[in-house]
């Protein structure tokens, strides 16, 4: 009997011998999207002081937004109300230029050539072997089957082809994947439920992310955190990860937002984990940050969609001012970028059945979007959506709500080819000032 007893000791010590890595990263950009910055510096905090060392967390991200110029607090982000400073510390491996969404994908690979090749120099990757654990979190714009980079579009196919080729690589042991976009639940739709992945997304892939913390009186015009974000953040500062479950945390999750609707994807029985096994395996230390709901004014804090967050902080502040003719002109522009938004799908739409197919029309650009079974045309679409109409993919303001119209052309690719989704996009690109 001592054998099989010594055999197993020796397992659970192979087990126990593998390292924790971690990878955040966003595509989003520019001021407005302050809360994808400040939601992932927040996310390597909890990481950070549950002991992953700095050299095995990989973090990718503009950061344009802690030292903008409209922000008041030069140098700091806040994550809540309570101005606890999350970005001071947090290393910035990859920012502005660098950040593609190929960096991206290489660096979740642990391909260091190809990231070498794509800065110009040696660059931290995840280099995590079969009995490492692993744990990504990302919080950007999405659309369906698709999250935000700089320089483009990236699709769920490219995003799930390299975990994929994680797990036929030995790359790690288990994999935990927490996702905050709008739409999020359209990345994992086709997440295999037996390579030793669980996946969380902020929403199902029909709805938005929801923001939070959007009334600061002291931060204008921008929301500092995502409700997904935050709740599993502020969850991680407060519980002993040493004993806490994923599945615990999900629960948790489910119960702190107020619009978003998490989804689970992928292999359920990772969920008994306890978080120190993702997190990092120190114990609870004193908490961080205060869950707090009411703004310093009382009035009770209320989620924004993440995909119009501008257009629903601007009408607040109407709601509020209506003389203010300055806000209103504002608020008229921006409903007019967003009129120019629909009319580019439409174009594109009226390109490919241009007899006036009206019922066929409306169909495609007002319902949600369907399952995508056409991956090579939906593909093609997003690579000339991000060259043809790079206006409104980049406009912090309109981007979001860009990006959730997408499933005008899933609907499309599920009934055209390729080269006829393409050549609309362009077209369309052709008659919309704002793509340039």
């Amino acid at each position: 009997m001592k054998l099989p007893i010594l055999l197993l000791l020796g397992f659970v010590s192979c087990a126990a011998s593998g390292k924790n890595w971690a990878m955040l990263f966003t595509g989003a950009k520019g001021w407005f999207n302050y809360s994808t910055h400040s939601n992932l510096c927040h996310a390597y905090q909890v990481l950070h002081k549950a002991g992953i060392p700095d050299e095995r967390i990989v973090v990718v991200m503009y950061n344009d937004i802690a030292d903008n110029p409209m922000n008041p607090f030069p140098g700091k982000l806040f994550n809540n109300y309570n101005h606890t400073d999350v970005y001071k510390g947090t290393p910035m491996d990859y920012t502005g230029k660098e950040v593609t969404a190929e960096l991206v994908l290489a660096a979740l690979k642990g391909d260091k050539e190809k990231v070498k090749s794509l800065v110009g120099r040696e660059g931290k990757v995840i280099d995590s072997g079969p009995e490492d654990n692993v744990f990504v979190a990302v919080s950007d714009h999405g659309g369906p089957g698709s999250l935000l980079m700089p320089d483009r579009l990236m699709s769920a196919k490219e995003l799930n082809g390299a975990l994929q080729y994680m797990h036929d690589n030995k790359k790690y042991a288990n994999l935990v994947f927490y996702l905050e976009s709008c739409e999020s639940g359209s990345i994992f739709l086709d997440l295999p439920k037996n390579i030793g992945i669980y996946a969380i997304t902020a929403s199902n892939k029909d709805n938005p992310a929801y923001m939070n913390y959007c009334y600061d009186p002291d931060i204008k015009d921008v929301c500092i955190g995502g409700e997904f974000s935050t709740a599993w953040t502020q969850n991680s500062d407060k519980v002993n990860i040493r004993t806490f479950t994923l599945k615990q945390q999900s629960l948790a999750i489910e119960k702190a937002v107020n619009d978003s609707r998490p989804q689970l994807f992928g292999d359920l029985s990772l969920l008994k984990h306890p978080l120190k096994d993702f997190f990092g395996g120190k114990s609870a230390s004193k908490q961080m940050f205060t869950d707090l709901t009411s703004t310093k004014q009382g009035f009770k804090d209320r989620s924004v969609p993440f995909h119009t967050m501008h257009l629903s902080l601007l009408k607040r502040k109407v709601e509020q001012r209506p003389a203010d003719i300055d806000l209103r002109l504002r608020l008229a522009r921006l409903q007019a970028m967003m009129a120019d938004v629909d009319r580019f799908y439409r174009l594109a739409a009226k390109h490919v059945y241009p007899t006036g197919d009206v019922a066929k029309i409306d169909a495609i650009t007002t319902s949600n979007s369907e399952s995508i079974r056409n991956w090579d045309c939906y593909e093609a679409a997003l690579q000339a959506v991000s060259s043809s109409c790079p206006g409104l993919v980049q406009d912090q303001k309109v981007q979001g709500y860009f990006l959730s119209k997408l499933s005008v052309l899933v609907n499309m690719c599920n009934r055209e080819t390729g080269p006829v989704v393409t050549e609309a996009v362009e077209a369309a690109s052709r008659l919309t000032g704002l793509c340039n």
